[in-house]
């Protein structure tokens, strides 16, 4: 993009001098007007050209300002965690749930000593698929709840995203009874 911007200006820059320099060396009145309109039709030509560059940079600002609103902010615990979140329907629906809800606190409960389990208090779009997850895994079960795995598991779900954690945080935050999920979008 800055290529683009770059060589536009330089092409316009360039023009500018060239009919600068035809307008100023002109010895007669009829080269003069012929320059002039030569020089109005590039002026609006580069004029039409930042417009176009500058609505680009404006919609490429608004494409991340709307990406920047949709991250999901998780805490556990009131500890905040760095997530990976995939980029699928299910998680474009746990932010919809979210932002309909302002924000959401889960009462997660152990299960199977290797994951937390919690519900949404809503269905969501999933997609359910045959595999098995690892420490970190946040998944979908069943539509509504949200399972965070600290050990591993086959099974069908809906991948969500990953705690990016080690193994040995995750079996500290979440192997030593039930937890509280907080979820909340980034402004």
């Amino acid at each position: 993009m800055k290529n683009l911007v770059m060589k536009r200006v330089n092409v316009c820059v360039l023009a500018f001098i060239l009919i600068s320099s035809a307008l100023f060396s002109a010895c007669g009145k009829d080269n003069n007007e012929e320059a002039s309109v030569v020089y109005s039709e590039l002026k609006a030509d580069a004029s039409e050209e930042q417009d176009v560059v500058t609505s680009n940079i404006g919609d490429e600002q608004m494409a991340n300002e709307e990406l920047s609103k949709g991250i999901i902010n998780i805490s556990i615990d009131h500890v905040d965690q760095a997530v990976e979140w995939e980029d699928n329907e299910s998680v474009e629906a746990l932010e919809n749930l979210i932002d309909e809800k302002g924000s959401m606190t889960i009462q997660m409960r152990m299960y199977g000593d290797f994951e937390q389990v919690g519900s949404l208090g809503a269905d969501i779009t999933s997609d359910d698929v045959q595999m098995t997850t690892g420490p970190g895994d946040i998944v979908l079960y069943s539509g509504n709840q949200i399972v965070i795995f600290y050990g591993s598991n086959s099974w069908a779900y809906t991948k969500l995203g990953k705690l990016k954690a080690s193994q040995e945080e995750l079996e500290s935050m979440l192997a030593n009874g039930d937890v509280e999920v907080f979820l909340s979008l980034s402004e």
